[in-house]
């Protein structure tokens, strides 16, 4: 939280607020709704987005995301308003770490991004560290193992170069983290080790916890489960004390996967239930993904079919199997908005040396002019460089109004080439994961099936419990394969290659309407006569089977309409439910892989999408796209 000497009751309040936020979060939040008022009566525009800030903070611990969301985006708005830069950048790192824990890593490095360049302007050596570490954190869970060192070790540099204690072991548990999953377990060790000393020395329990936790996981890496429990046992007993309910949840499913690795299973589906309970409360569906495949395998190796087969369940219903193909997307469009960035910058630099050189050749001029104006005493001759002087600067500032416009139309080239590649790649490859499933899994899973039908006419003359085992794991084949069938045909466009974009369409409709979830009504025209542009085909079809998708996942609805027009210059879609709606945004940044996917999808074919929906009253999505 922002720390600073109180010279107001606004900061007094704040101030006070963050030392009881660890020990007491509820009486923390209740002095910042005081500061805020007073904030807000004194026109305190600085005080009152540093209390939003810190509300969004802790928010964030306490697991209201919502909440989180709300109050960072209102102490952006005031201090953008306000031309605060050091607060933006605050914000924005704020934001970088809430949406980096809801999965969406795109929007995460957009923000971090924001923040080192902001930054890097103000010469803020602080801030810079901080969010070189931020970017070097994202690419470690994305596995980009060389930039991520990179980023670590320029941070750390910088925090050496300070003899910032505290910011070194911050950087030293990111980089035990990527030496961890890179497999280089002793280097992972030594650096988790010298965090926690050092926060050990700061007395810093939530330092000391993380450090604690970490080392717990090297243990396990290494088979020394003992040793594991000992780390985890200590960290959640510290995480209890200061309402860290995120970390708890680590502590905890770290906790079910020993006691798992040690054949203790009734105490790993404790572990794992309690971790389940924390994942849902924070609104974590990574995590829960995880846990529920935790509990899948548990059940599993007890024997315990049924239950297996529901976590199973749930957890197939949390993976979406698009999900890494559009954050790798996400991390090229943010790197190449990064080096947009950078680009401008330096053109901008240039621009000002340039003018400032023009500048003074100017006031050069203007010295000799005025001395032969003095000398020669003519009127006449002073209004003709007057008037000469005068069209000079014009022609200066239509030139520098033509530069600016280029800069804008290659940034605006720069960006429409960044969404054709990130489209593009996403279509490659999911035709890549669907031949994969098609040719590879599925002729595993086909040549089990086999072996499993061999199997069951050799044990036909066992004991009925035995034939149950077989059915059930046949059960579990079964559904496996057709998950398959039915990822592959999602991914794959040759349907659509072969029978056009009404046909595909079409297929998908009738996929829906066999389920009996929907009262389900389809309606076209205008398709007759010629097949459209395989781009504006596919990315017409992939929207729709998004909204589908969404509306089979979110909506609760019990109707469903599609209507689907092509006029002289422009296709119309329009996919209407009656289910329960959502809260939407339109200037704001889609929160959600499915809605930012078919954003995406629109802008590549300049058309425009509008979304009219609210909780409780259903959902119409309008898509206009020219031709």
């Amino acid at each position: 939280m922002c720390i600073s000497q109180p010279t107001s009751v606004v900061e007094e309040l704040n101030e006070k607020a963050r030392l009881l936020s660890k020990s007491d979060p509820d009486s923390a939040i209740n002095l910042l709704k005081k500061s805020l008022e007073i904030a807000f009566q004194k026109n305190d525009m600085a005080g009152e987005a540093k209390t939003y800030s810190n509300l969004g903070i802790l928010y964030r611990r306490t697991g209201e995301m919502d909440l989180a969301f709300e109050a960072y985006e209102k102490a952006l708005e005031i201090s953008l308003e306000n031309e605060d830069s050091v607060q933006v950048a605050k914000i924005h790192e704020n934001l970088g770490h809430l949406y980096q824990r809801q999965g969406n890593f795109g929007i995460a490095i957009d923000h971090h991004l924001k923040s080192l360049k902001i930054r890097e302007d103000l010469k803020d050596a602080d801030g810079r560290a901080r969010s070189l570490s931020n970017l070097g954190v994202i690419c470690t869970i994305r596995r980009i193992h060389d930039e991520a060192l990179s980023y670590f070790n320029e941070s750390l540099a910088i925090r050496q170069r300070m003899d910032d204690q505290e910011g070194i072991a911050s950087v030293s548990t990111n980089l035990g983290n990527l030496y961890f999953e890179m497999g280089a377990f002793d280097s992972a060790y030594h650096y988790h080790h010298q965090s926690l000393m050092i926060a050990s020395s700061m007395e810093d329990s939530m330092s000391m916890a993380n450090g604690l936790n970490n080392l717990g996981q090297v243990m396990m890496a290494q088979k020394d489960l003992e040793k594991a429990i000992t780390y985890h046992n200590q960290a959640l007993t510290l995480r209890k004390e200061i309402r860290d309910l995120t970390g708890q949840l680590y502590s905890l499913n770290n906790l079910g996967a020993c006691q798992e690795r040690l054949n203790n299973y009734r105490e790993a589906i404790r572990y794992f239930g309690e971790a389940l309970e924390l994942a849902k409360k924070l609104q974590l569906p990574d995590e829960t993904q995880e846990i529920y495949y935790n509990l899948f395998v548990v059940h599993n190796d007890l024997g315990q079919f049924e239950e297996a087969l529901d976590y199973h369940r749930l957890y197939a219903g949390l993976k979406d199997s698009i999900y890494d193909i559009e954050t790798q997307s996400k991390l090229a469009e943010a790197a190449v908005k990064f080096e947009q960035a950078q680009t401008e910058r330096k053109l901008v630099e240039t621009q000002k040396a340039l003018a400032e050189e023009r500048a003074a050749r100017m006031v050069l001029i203007g010295g000799i002019v005025i001395l032969v104006l003095l000398v020669c005493i003519v009127s006449a001759l002073g209004y003709s460089v007057f008037q000469h002087q005068k069209s000079e600067k014009l022609q200066v500032e239509h030139k520098h109004k033509m530069n600016q416009q280029i800069i804008v139309d290659l940034l605006k080239d720069q960006e429409m080439e960044s969404l054709d590649a990130m489209v593009e790649g996403q279509e490659k490859e999911r035709q890549r994961i669907a031949a994969d499933l098609h040719d590879s899994l599925g002729g595993t899973l086909a040549a089990v099936k086999v072996s499993l039908y061999t199997l069951h006419r050799r044990i036909s003359d066992q004991p009925d419990t035995t034939l149950q085992v077989y059915d059930q794991t046949n059960q579990f084949l079964e559904e496996a394969c057709e998950t398959v069938r039915r990822i592959s045909h999602n991914l794959s466009d040759s349907t659509l290659e072969n029978v056009g974009l009404v046909t595909a369409i079409t297929n998908m409709y009738d996929t829906l309407a066999n389920t009996n979830q929907f009262e389900i009504n389809m309606e076209t025209s205008g398709f007759e006569d010629e097949r459209l542009e395989r781009t504006v085909e596919i990315n017409l079809y992939r929207i729709v089977q998004e909204l589908f998708q969404n509306i089979v996942k979110h909506a609760d609805a019990s109707k469903v309409s599609l209507y689907m027009n092509r006029f002289d210059d422009h296709i119309s879609v329009v996919v209407e439910d009656n289910g329960v709606g959502f809260t939407y945004f339109p200037d704001r940044n889609p929160k959600t892989l499915g809605l930012a996917s078919i954003s995406a999808r629109v802008k590549k074919l300049n058309g425009n999408l509008r979304i009219d929906t609210a909780p409780g009253q259903g959902t119409t999505t309008e898509i206009n796209v020219p031709v």
